[in-house]
């Protein structure tokens, strides 16, 4: 059955404030403890990420330096090579005209003499190309018919720009050990300084590649490029698998790189060693793995103890509820009534406004319970403070049960008037019940009603109101029962209240 409590409703609502300040406090200490954390660890995956990338590129250099020094080694060995044997060529050109078969035995016995002081490889062939491009004498073979040279880089470049001493060219795809070579060239020419073709000498990709492989960290990088200034690149790691544009188009797309690079004051080379930023974050995620499940864990942790001190306030909240609530009836219990009645009575001597206190009584209730049993009683318990609770309808009425068949209204802003019409209205909400008692005929409930009004002052803050009601209403008992009786003017309470058995 549900009531209209009286003054239950305000303390529910009290409770329920109280329970909403006390949530969003929580709530915001959530929050700010979540912020706290975020915050946290944002910073400290920056650091780490920080830390990530300075490592990342300290790598890319030592890598660029590697690959460049080694270039540089090569086109240095290639360099001292070209000029040795372009000095023994133009010394016995300057003697006479020199044969395809005497430069083929001359580049011949230099590269002989390379490799048998020299432990690296990489340097592999001798090309002699003359005034015309086309290539007659190799070191490994004399040529029957001539190679046209004539578009090669390294020839023209030389042939185009008379002061250049060398030159290096772009990789290339050679046609005779087909793999993947670039060249170093330097001029001939005659005795009267006149072009008179080039030398080259042709450098293996794959041998500086298995070098690079042996003194750098092949993990820290995923492309290396090295270049000569005016050419393309000479240089390229992983190799291209068909041609140089192809690679290009798939090794320099649009995508963020971390670049780290190397440059060679001797021959002014420059070497990039570069890797994909999505690489690079890819292992800073594995590398923080922990880290995240810890982040993970800290929030879930944070969250299931914020969710429990959310669910300890809704219990404070039904607790406070509950120690200031009558089970039975659902009215305000006697406890509510020792916390609202002060309240209400400084209300009264502040606004100078009077104050009514009802004692209620279930007339000869114990007569009752042992003529249809104590489950009826609790029934026609309930009934009555419906009956009672229907009565006090306005905001600031209180009403509660004091204890056993005994009730206890205080209304605020009530003068003896309208106090004797509320006590009326009661008698006759408690005559007008129809209670159904199995197998026996409807019994009648009526209340004795003592009542007391009083305008509230410093000097009778003290006054004991419920008790005053109680005497009144034992009063009501003696004239006969199921009436309403106001305390007189007079009446004075002791402070223990007297109890008494209803008869």
């Amino acid at each position: 059955m549900h009531i209209q409590q009286c003054g239950y409703v305000d303390m529910f609502e009290s409770a329920t404030r109280t329970h909403q300040k006390l949530s969003h406090t929580i709530v915001a200490l959530y929050v700010i403890t979540l912020l706290i954390l975020g915050v946290g660890a944002a910073f400290a995956l920056h650091q780490n990420w920080q830390i990530r990338l300075e490592a990342s590129h300290n790598n890319l250099m030592r890598s660029a330096n590697m690959g460049n020094l080694l270039v540089e080694t090569a086109l240095q060995n290639a360099s001292k090579n070209l000029h040795a044997t372009q000095a023994q060529i133009q010394a016995a050109s300057q003697r006479g005209w020199v044969s395809n078969a005497h430069i083929h035995r001359t580049l011949k016995a230099a590269q002989r003499d390379f490799d048998a002081n020299n432990a690296r490889p990489e340097l592999n062939l001798l090309i002699h190309v003359n005034a015309v491009g086309l290539a007659y004498a190799r070191s490994d073979v004399l040529l029957t018919r001539p190679m046209d040279m004539a578009a090669h880089f390294f020839y023209t470049d030389l042939r185009d720009h008379p002061t250049k001493q060398k030159t290096v060219g772009p990789l290339l795809k050679a046609h005779t050990a087909g793999a993947w070579v670039f060249h170093i060239a330097v001029p001939m020419r005659d005795a009267q300084g006149v072009f008179a073709g080039v030398l080259v000498q042709q450098i293996f990709v794959k041998d500086i590649a298995s070098d690079l492989a042996k003194y750098s960290d092949l993990r820290s990088f995923e492309q290396m490029l090295t270049h000569y200034p005016g050419s393309a690149a000479s240089f390229f790691y992983p190799a291209p698998k068909d041609d140089t544009s192809n690679w290009l188009r798939t090794h320099t797309r649009k995508e963020n790189l971390l670049i780290g690079f190397s440059q060679s004051p001797q021959l002014a080379l420059t070497t990039y060693a570069a890797i994909p930023m999505q690489r690079v974050l890819y292992e800073f995620i594995q590398d923080n793995m922990y880290f995240f499940a810890y982040v993970v864990a800290g929030f879930v942790f944070i969250t299931a103890v914020f969710l429990y001190l959310l669910h300890l306030s809704k219990q404070l909240m039904l607790a406070q509820i509950s120690s200031r609530n009558d089970p039975l009836t659902h009215l305000n219990n006697r406890r509510a009534l020792d916390e609202q009645l002060p309240h209400l009575m400084r209300e009264s001597m502040r606004e100078q406004t009077p104050v009514t206190v009802l004692f209620i009584d279930i007339d000869n209730f114990r007569l009752f319970n042992e003529h249809y049993g104590h489950e009826s009683g609790d029934v026609a318990l309930l009934a009555v403070a419906t009956a009672l609770a229907s009565v006090c309808q306005r905001p600031l009425d209180f009403i509660c049960r004091w204890g056993g068949e005994e009730f206890v209204a205080v209304l605020p802003n009530t003068n003896t008037i309208a106090a004797q019409k509320i006590s009326q209205d009661m008698l006759n909400a408690t005559r007008a019940l129809k209670l159904h008692v199995p197998h026996h005929t409807a019994p009648r409930i009526t209340v004795s009603i003592g009542y007391v009004t009083r305008t509230i002052k410093a000097s009778t803050l003290e006054l004991d109101l419920v008790g005053m009601a109680d005497l009144a209403m034992l009063q009501a008992k003696e004239q006969g029962r199921n009436q309403s009786v106001m305390a007189a003017a007079s009446t004075h309470s002791p402070h223990q209240r007297i109890t008494c058995s209803s008869a």
